[in-house]
């Protein structure tokens, strides 16, 4: 009967999300680092280069951060299984200019590949909505993960 009672619960149990998030650096100062988050409040979050913390840290994240954050990521989430890349060379960049950071944002659930969003902020006259790269770099503000990626901003 136990057994039986785990299984229901565990069949009932909504599936767990998991957004990557991955900031890469230009050849400036820009900081370089990923998060990643899941709808069951774990996290982990691994800086590169130029943050306040380098290296791998685990964290959490309550529901209220975690559903903020992906909700500011939704319009932009490609459909599902599919990619969008808006980076040199791709349709969605008709001119490129180089030292610019890209976030990458892939979106899983219970481990099974999903979506997966590359922007690169150097793409000139790009065929995407002109809020999309302010929305994608201040998404994460929503999370709390401030301390480790510092005040740095591009020079």
């Amino acid at each position: 009967m136990k057994a039986l009672l785990v299984a229901a619960a565990l069949a009932a149990s909504p599936p767990v999300e998991t957004i990557t998030y991955h900031v890469s650096p230009c050849e400036g100062t820009c900081p370089g680092y990923m998060v990643t988050v899941s709808s069951n409040g774990q996290a982990i979050y691994y800086g590169e280069y130029f943050v306040a913390i380098k290296g791998k840290r685990s964290f959490r994240v309550t529901p209220a951060e975690f559903a903020a954050f992906r909700a500011s990521l939704a319009p932009y989430r490609p459909k599902q299984g599919q990619e969008v890349l808006v980076d040199r060379g791709s349709a969605l960049c008709p001119e490129f200019a180089f030292d610019a950071p890209s976030i990458e944002i892939t979106w899983s659930s219970e481990g099974r590949p999903g979506e997966r969003l590359l922007s690169n902020d150097g793409c000139i006259n790009a065929k995407v909505p002109p809020e999309m790269w302010r929305t994608l770099s201040h998404a994460v503000e929503s999370l709390p993960v401030a301390e480790f990626v510092g005040r740095r901003t591009r020079r």
